[in-house]
């Protein structure tokens, strides 16, 4: 089934992939795009990465300056990208003043799929 999803892409007119998540095989012949990941083993691949770190810390702190005093950060998937924004989030919190921030932290696992992506 993967297989021939793959020969559907490289026959179709696409022009190149955004892979989000995913691993292109090397058998694809399309320019791909990664976005928040390093490319798998294609040497022609190009990444885009976010720096999510930071952008955590600045959703924090916009609430904090907005005088909001009493919030938690939610997210379903215990996956890098939220990890690091969890981060920021809590580091705006801690310089703010707010105690325990890193309880403000909530997991809500869902489901059995894979990260709960077929959850959703």
């Amino acid at each position: 089934m993967e297989r021939e999803f793959w020969t559907k892409i490289n026959q179709s007119e696409a022009a190149g992939i955004i892979a989000v998540g995913l691993n292109v095989p090397s058998e694809c012949s399309l320019p791909v795009m990664y976005v928040d990941q390093p490319p798998s083993d294609k040497s022609s691949a190009y990444s885009v990465n976010s720096d999510n770190e930071a952008g955590g810390y600045m959703i924090g702190r916009h609430l904090v300056e907005m005088g909001h005093r009493d919030m938690v950060f939610v997210m379903q998937w215990k996956i890098p990208c939220l990890i690091q924004r969890s981060e920021g989030f809590c580091r705006a919190l801690q310089e703010a003043g707010i105690p325990e921030a890193h309880e403000r932290i909530i997991h809500i696992p869902w489901g059995g799929g894979q990260h709960g992506y077929g959850d959703a």
